[in-house]
């Protein structure tokens, strides 16, 4: 007969399963995360950076305010609880790359939907010794920065310590279904979210989907000359300072190969993209690669399977992880709870 029984199996602790397990812990759910040890977890190596000013075309994030305000409340709470510091608040710089690109920003900057960000407009030469700005530059806030790899290895060590984490590759094979229930190995449980990253390209459940993952590059740097503090530079590619002389740089996307190798091509394409907008030196301390788990429409996934009720995957989060996996977190758990006390399905808007 089996022994364990549990309302939830997550599969996967990155930031998604990371925050999902933490939600449902919050409303009084039981959980175990089932995790590789974050072999070729995406958070790991994911900058954390969240910015209200998105693409070329400097699109604004719809409900940015909204997302904003529950990641800083989540890292907040985190931060109390596991007693270390994940969310720091920051301005962006975005420096004009072109007279195109200035043309967009002289259209959208009298938009209520952009100026709720927009705290500055700056004419050419803002800062001469550090910074090639011959298009002039805008100032945005709030923008942040979260140390996700932090914060997921944290939390996988609060699990193991309230013995919530396996550590082990979950196996589709494994998983058996019964009325209303799930059986996995020794362990019953009421549902099972799949939060694999891109690995939920290979779930026979969800393969469906439409999955495009994209390989990302990111440096760690250290300069010779003082970074702006508190300030993110963006110019195609953005500088991120984490203390007074180092700092993060990125980022590349890539389709082909698509793998978690750091590669020559990535680290000059960001070097010459830094070079081109910035006066610093730089020596490269670390290069890392990992995949993002992308969306053909960018658009996150969060939802039951229409066939197997007890299976749900949330996933898709891509680069916007940082801002968007607090809030929705917080409503699929909440979804959840409502599912198996009250046979209700997942509706996430």
């Amino acid at each position: 007969m089996f022994k364990n029984n549990v309302d939830f199996l997550i599969i996967g602790q990155g930031i998604a399963g990371s925050l999902l397990a933490w939600q449902l812990l919050q409303f009084g759910a039981s959980v175990i995360v089932i995790d590789d040890n974050h072999t070729e977890a995406a958070s790991l190596v994911a900058a954390g950076m969240i910015n209200p000013i998105s693409g070329k075309r400097m699109v604004p994030i719809k409900k940015f305010n909204h997302f904003y305000n529950e990641a800083c409340n989540t890292y907040r709470q985190l931060e109390s609880e596991l007693c270390a510091p994940y969310f720091n608040e920051m301005s962006v710089i975005r420096i004009i790359q072109s007279n195109a690109e200035a043309r967009y920003f002289n259209k959208y900057k009298n938009c209520s939907e952009f100026t709720q960000f927009l705290k500055k407009v700056n004419q050419p030469g803002l800062n001469p010794k550090l910074i090639n700005d011959p298009f002039g530059s805008f100032t945005l806030s709030p923008a942040a920065y979260v140390n996700t790899s932090r914060l997921v290895i944290d939390l996988g060590k609060y699990l193991d310590k309230k013995n919530l984490r396996l550590t082990c590759r979950f196996q589709y094979d494994e998983l058996k279904f019964e009325s209303h229930k799930i059986i996995w190995k020794d362990w019953v449980a009421k549902s099972i979210i799949f939060c694999e990253g891109y690995r939920g390209c290979n779930n026979p459940w969800f393969k469906s989907l439409p999955f495009k993952p994209a390989k990302g590059e990111l440096l760690t740097l250290e300069t010779d000359t003082a970074l702006l503090h508190g300030t993110i530079l963006n110019c195609g590619k953005w500088l991120l300072p984490l203390s007074k002389h180092h700092c993060l740089a990125g980022s590349t996307f890539s389709w082909n190969p698509l793998n978690h190798q750091p590669s020559e091509e990535g680290k000059n394409e960001i070097l010459n993209t830094l070079h081109s907008f910035t006066y610093f030196n730089f020596k490269v301390l670390n290069h890392v690669a990992g995949i993002r788990p992308t969306m053909e429409n960018s658009h996150p996934r969060i939802e039951q399977h229409r066939n197997f009720p007890t299976i749900a995957i949330f996933n898709g989060l891509g680069t916007k992880g940082a801002l968007i996996a607090p809030y929705y977190a917080r409503v699929l758990a909440s979804n959840l709870m409502q599912m198996i006390n009250f046979n209700k399905k997942i509706y996430i808007s």
